[in-house]
């Protein structure tokens, strides 16, 4: 009888133990959403063009419920921020559905997926390595539909405006000290705006870069919606 009560005892106290380890974990906090409207990501970065095919990569510089200062390395002068010192890079590949022209104005649509990374330590991205924008844990994954402006003003030399729709399929947990975060949620809709210049640095093959700074403000919730 005795050894019988010590057993359901101990099976008390590990049930109490994990319990109290359960409510010390903070649950999750969802960043990246506001109301309609106002900006919830603000990104820099740049897109390559080859041919039809496009590459996006940059890094973030706001994200809604997270202070900025945390989205780089400790310690980093708010003026001097860059690649290099960013907590949250991007990463996104794409194609050209289709494409229409007048005069001095080229509009195109694509169809791509952009994702995004995490790393406590920053991962050192440059943009003269592309693929050092794909580094880190991947926090979240979005399907878009772009739909690009470039209004050439000189030969090789255009303005870009692109506007975005995108659907997000990815939400992964992550942490900043002590604290868990999501980005947002699978099936949050997003509408981005991107204001920038290209530049043509060749003509057979097709070859350009782009240069951006953009926003993501939330127009919906395909989740809610059903």
């Amino acid at each position: 009888m005795f050894r019988y009560t010590r057993v359901i005892i101990a099976l008390i106290c590990i049930t109490l133990i994990s319990t109290a380890g359960a409510l010390a974990q903070d649950p999750a906090t969802e960043v990246g959403v506001a109301v309609p409207g106002q900006n919830v990501i603000e990104i820099i970065g740049q897109i390559d063009q080859s041919l039809f095919n496009l590459t996006t990569y940059g890094y973030v510089t706001h994200i809604e419920g997270i202070p900025d200062e945390e989205l780089f390395a400790e310690g980093t002068d708010p003026l001097l921020r860059d690649a290099s010192n960013a907590r949250f890079t991007i990463w996104g590949e794409g194609q050209s559905s289709g494409r229409a022209v007048h005069n001095n104005i080229f509009a195109s649509t694509v169809n791509a997926s952009l994702e995004f990374y995490y790393s406590e330590t920053p991962v050192g991205a440059s943009f003269d390595t592309p693929e050092s924008f794909a580094g880190g844990t991947q926090i979240a994954v979005l399907s878009a539909r772009l739909y690009s402006v470039l209004n050439v003003q000189e030969p090789n030399v255009g303005v870009l405006m692109v506007t975005s729709d995108s659907a997000q399929d990815v939400a992964e947990p992550f942490t900043i000290g002590d604290q868990s975060y999501t980005l947002g949620h699978v099936g949050l809709l997003h509408r981005f705006t991107l204001f920038g210049q290209g530049f043509r640095s060749s003509t057979e093959p097709l070859t350009a870069q782009y240069f951006f700074g953009g926003y993501a403000v939330l127009v919906g919730d395909s989740e809610m919606a059903e």
